[in-house]
């Protein structure tokens, strides 16, 4: 990952080096990081609603025990709203980091006002150095 961090600001700028890393490449870079989150997360949805279902399935059976269609049905029921919820949180999770995406902005005011702050301290400590 250093490789590809490093690759990606020497062919946005040259061979010149700089306190802060251009724009483009810190879009790609967080961009890259928030796609690798993707899958992990998504697993992790899955095996989560695989646990609940579980879990269901055999407070189910003991509770049940003597009345096999309400234990179908129960589980029926539960299942397709543990599908439907799983669903749900899945779209807000695709939905969620489309938005980082696209909210990455070292553009920002804030991003923008600090950096003569930080430009200034370090120039103040390289001195000290």
């Amino acid at each position: 990952i250093e490789e590809e961090i490093r690759e990606e600001i020497l062919s946005s700028m040259g061979a010149t080096r700089s306190l802060f890393t251009p724009n483009i490449v810190f879009d790609n870079m967080v961009k890259t990081q928030l796609k690798r989150f993707e899958l992990p997360v998504r697993n992790s949805i899955k095996k989560c609603a695989e646990v609940v279902t579980d879990i269901t399935t055999s407070i189910g059976k003991q509770i049940f025990k003597r009345f096999p269609n309400l234990l179908r049905e129960s589980h029926h029921i539960s299942l397709c709203l543990l599908l439907e919820k799983v669903k749900v949180v899945d779209d807000f999770i695709e939905s969620y980091l489309k938005c980082e995406q696209t909210y990455i902005n070292s553009n920002h005011r804030l991003f923008v006002a600090s950096r003569p702050e930080i430009e200034r301290n370090h120039s103040d400590t390289a001195d000290v150095v």
